[in-house]
């Protein structure tokens, strides 16, 4: 296989963020307990907070439970719950993969015969953009007025549902990667009731475009091209500019072709890849992204988006692949011979590692990349 060849292999690592996994219990023995859970995102923008609110449903079997530890839940690594119902927190807490953590509540005793128990987790997550980077490393959310990005999960129980909701009078743009929830209005999504809850990540982008700060200039073959940055970021948008029209330009005498379609092309800010997931994954039609760098550094890969993206590849390795081959040929790299065999691959199947990643997931993303 020529190198060139094999850099369009080359998926998702610089896309798909890899880290360590860990193999986290399951809350409680099937057979003594029935699990069922609900979580609430919701995104108020005017605050640039996410409240999270997590409702758990315990039914017993014939035998009476607790009280003792249950869990694990599923927080923000910085979250600080507070929890009722006569339940609490212990004193014990685990780093699970990227920015979250597991909990552990004890239960007061529930009688046996079937008997219902209710409690409720809440606490919010503080995602304004005055936070400073050490903050944002351990808090996985960016929010303000015209943007925000974060990730929502579902909890290990028998049953489940996520709920997404934006608290705003004005209509956002909610854009979906990992698993598709359910779009109910244009400010809520919802999951389908019948996935397992545990399945559940999903990195929702949410746009209200009419306040964004925006900047255009004409790029390759006279195409316009508009910058849109976060409503109080308007600094990024002259930078953003010089880095992306030369490598544009590049770009277009490299592939030898115009970049497809008619109308304008969108480069739009986005947070950086740590928050998660991914930001930038290009599933919106006719929006490429740049991170809050603006480009600083070698933006070709995100830049190549331009010409693959969503609206050329449904396929999310295809356009990332192809934008990776774009950058590394365009900087004469090379790469190694692939270490497995693309056949056996699940090329349809690509995800980022979930809160509740068990062992294994770290090798799928590896050969994927491979």
């Amino acid at each position: 296989m020529s190198s060139g060849a094999c850099r369009a292999l080359v998926s998702l690592l610089l896309s798909i963020v890899a880290t360590a996994v860990m193999v986290l219990p399951v809350a409680a023995n099937t057979e003594e307990l029935e699990e069922t859970s609900t979580v609430t995102y919701t995104v108020v923008p005017s605050t640039g907070v996410i409240d999270v609110t997590m409702g758990f449903t315990l039914k017993t079997g014939n035998a009476p439970f607790g009280p003792k530890e249950w869990g694990p839940i599923m927080v923000e690594r910085r979250a600080r719950p507070d929890v009722g119902g006569g339940y609490e927190l212990v004193n014990l807490a685990q780093d699970a993969p990227r920015l979250w953590k597991a909990r552990w509540v004890e239960t007061p005793p529930i009688e046996g015969g079937r008997t219902t128990d209710r409690f409720r987790l809440r606490y919010p997550i503080k995602a304004s953009l005055d936070q400073d980077d050490a903050v944002l490393d351990e808090t996985p959310a960016r929010v303000d007025g015209s943007y925000f990005y974060f990730c929502a999960f579902g909890q290990d129980t028998d049953e489940g549902k996520v709920t997404v909701e934006v608290k705003d009078d004005a209509a956002w743009t909610l854009t979906q990667s990992g698993t598709q929830l359910k779009k109910v209005d244009n400010n809520r999504l919802e999951s389908d009731s019948s996935r397992n809850p545990v399945q559940i990540f999903t990195c929702v982008e949410g746009v209200r475009e009419d306040n964004l700060a925006k900047e255009t200039f004409v790029g390759p073959a006279d195409r316009q091209i508009e910058l849109q940055a976060w409503a109080d970021k308007a600094g990024w948008l002259p930078p953003a500019q010089d880095n992306s029209k030369p490598v544009l330009n590049a770009i277009r005498d490299f592939l030898d072709h115009d970049i497809p379609g008619d109308g304008p092309v969108v480069i739009r800010m986005a947070p950086p890849r740590d928050l998660g997931g991914y930001a930038s994954a290009h599933d919106t039609p006719g929006v490429v992204q740049l991170d809050q760098s603006a480009g600083v550094g070698d933006p070709k890969h995100e830049l190549a988006h331009a010409w693959f993206s969503t609206d050329t590849f449904s396929e999310l390795w295809l356009r990332e692949g192809m934008a990776l081959w774009t950058a590394s040929a365009m900087n004469e790299a090379t790469c190694d011979p692939a270490g497995s065999n693309v056949t056996d691959l699940d090329l349809s199947a690509w995800q980022v590692v979930r809160p509740t990643s068990g062992e294994g997931w770290e090798q799928v993303i590896a050969d994927q990349d491979a």
